[in-house]
Order: structure tokens, then C-alpha cells, then sequence
């Protein structure tokens, strides 16, 4: 069985990495002919989850809500933060009228400040933690990173041949491939021989991954970025989490600054402030739910009407 290039596992994956460079030297502009290798690799599903590393990898969709709810004190803390500006560069120029200095006022950024951080400890510790069950159960592991780093450095250690390519996303080496001059696609196979421009692969769609090409998954692992469902009819993605993290940020953004408007613009006691911050909350989190279904629409439009 074949081997994860990064740690030496058992793989059931295979991606394509794209190099580039400008046939003459000394040409680097946008219009330089280049010399395109797409080079395949095989990887373990515990890599291929650290390059496309999304929560849903290692957290189930109950806590990515819980999560996605408590983020929400980021932006009220947030908003705290600028009220409290601005009451000190208020019109009445005096301190005693500012909220900075009111007790009840100090307590709530107080709190704010401390859920925050203990939100974002959380959720670090939480996906760190999946690093480090990764790492523990590999032995000298070559950590995989979707990046431009992380590919030079896997060329660099794999295929130290190619020195002089860079590597270049998917979709940005299509368009090299375009420019005049030009050659065409040399496409190498894991193990070596020619693949061709259009290797075997068990996806739909596009299959582009930013610095990657996905040729070939076992479905164990989901979701993974700009692949379609497999047509098998026997096989079904988990469910998303309730909560998105769009419409919690937007309910939160939406009670902070309703917060904010009665603290500054009216003579609301703090408290009372609080309660119509509440009330706003739903309708921050309505329209940040319209927005995702909105923009979900169209990535999957604009994934439609490109090809392969």
C-alpha cells in the first residue's frame, strides 16, 4: 500500500502540487511563458485534514455551534472597546460624564474581556489538540501546510530537482499554461512516470484546494473545500452545525452596537442598554443567516459554471 509523503503512513489520497517558471531567464513578468509540472502525492487522511483544515474535521456540528454562539462576545467586546472611546471623546469634554468611568460600565468590559479570552482559549486548545493527537501518533512527522512555504519545503525535500520552480496555486497555473508561449502540462505520478493532463480521480467539480489539486479521496474525511458529494447514493455528508459563524458574528455585532447607541445617544441607564442589546440580537442573527444562504448560493452558482 502506498505510503503519506509527510509522515510515512498508509495513504488513501492522492493530490497534485503545481510548479512553475519562466522559460527564459530573467523573465518573471505577468506575460513570461512558463514551464508548468503538476507532481502527485499520496496522502494520509490525517494530513490531507491538516491541509484543508476546517472544524468539521474533529469536532462534531453540536460543538461548532456552541462555539460559533460563544464567539459572538468577541464583537460586543469589541464594541465595548470603541464606546468606551468614545465617550471619552465626547462633546462634554468632561470626565466625570463619561461612561469609562461608571462602575457598572467598567464591570461589563471587564467581563467581556475575560469571556473573550476564555472563548478563544477554548477554542485553540480544542483544534491544537488535533495537532497533537496527529503528532503523537506519527513517528518524525513532516508537518503538511497548505501554503506557499509549505509546498517549497516539500519540494525542497522530496524533489530538490525542481529548485528552480515555484510552487503556484491551481487555478493560477491554468492561466500560465494560456500564455503564449507556453508549453504544455508536464504531469508526473506519484510514483514517478507520466500521469498526464487528466488523471484518473474518484471527485466531482473542480477538486482545487488553493496550493492543490485533490485527485483522489477515500471519503472517510469531510468536509473537504470545493468538492461535490460523491454520486453514490449510499454515502451522505454529516449535518452542518445549527449556528453558523456569520449569523453569531452578526447577532453579536448587532446587540453590541445596539448597546453602544443607547449607552452613548440616549440617557439609558446601562442595564436598560443591555436589555435592548438583547432584544436586537435576533434580528442581527436573521440577517446574518439570509447572508450565508445568499452567499451559499452563489459559490455553488460560480462552481457550476467552472469546469474541471
Amino acid at each position: 500500500m502506498a505510503h503519506c509523503v509527510y509522515c510515512q503512513t498508509p495513504s488513501r489520497n492522492v493530490i497534485e502540487v503545481r510548479y512553475a517558471r519562466p522559460l527564459a531567464q530573467g523573465q518573471s513578468g505577468r506575460g513570461a511563458a512558463q514551464e508548468v509540472v503538476g507532481r502527485g502525492y499520496e496522502v494520509c487522511d490525517g494530513c490531507l485534514a491538516l491541509l484543508d483544515f476546517r472544524p468539521e474535521h474533529h469536532i462534531d456540528p453540536q460543538r461548532i455551534s456552541a462555539f460559533n454562539l460563544a464567539s459572538s462576545i468577541y464583537q460586543a467586546f469589541a464594541v465595548w472597546a470603541f464606546t468606551a472611546l468614545s465617550s471619552l471623546a465626547s462633546l462634554s469634554g468632561s470626565s466625570d460624564d463619561s461612561l469609562l468611568v461608571n462602575p457598572r460600565f467598567q464591570a461589563l468590559g471587564f467581563l467581556l474581556a475575560l469571556g473573550a479570552g476564555f472563548v478563544w482559549a477554548l477554542r485553540t486548545y480544542t483544534h491544537l489538540r488535533y495537532f497533537l493527537d496527529w503528532k503523537e501518533k506519527r513517528e518524525k512527522p513532516f508537518r503538511p501546510m497548505n501554503s506557499l512555504a509549505g509546498f517549497t519545503d516539500l519540494r525542497d525535500r522530496m524533489h530538490p530537482e525542481l529548485a528552480a520552480y515555484l510552487p503556484v496555486r491551481f487555478l493560477d497555473s491554468n492561466l500560465q499554461l494560456e500564455k503564449p508561449g507556453s508549453i504544455s502540462l508536464r504531469s508526473i505520478s506519484p510514483d514517478g512516470t507520466p500521469w498526464g493532463e487528466a488523471p484518473q480521480k474518484n471527485i466531482e467539480g473542480r477538486g482545487a484546494n488553493g496550493w492543490y489539486r485533490l485527485i483522489w479521496i477515500s471519503w472517510d474525511l469531510w468536509p473537504l473545500s470545493e468538492v461535490l458529494d460523491p454520486p453514490s447514493s449510499s454515502w451522505s455528508p454529516p449535518p452542518e452545525p445549527a449556528v453558523g459563524e456569520l449569523e453569531a458574528g452578526a447577532a453579536g455585532l448587532f446587540a453590541a452596537s445596539s448597546f453602544a447607541v443607547f449607552s452613548l445617544a440616549t440617557v439609558l441607564h446601562p442595564l436598560a442598554a443591555f436589555g435592548a442589546a438583547l432584544a436586537s440580537w435576533p434580528v442581527g442573527f436573521f440577517a446574518g443567516r439570509q447572508a450565508r444562504e445568499l452567499w451559499r448560493g452563489y459559490k455553488n452558482f460560480k462552481s457550476s459554471q467552472k469546469g474541471v
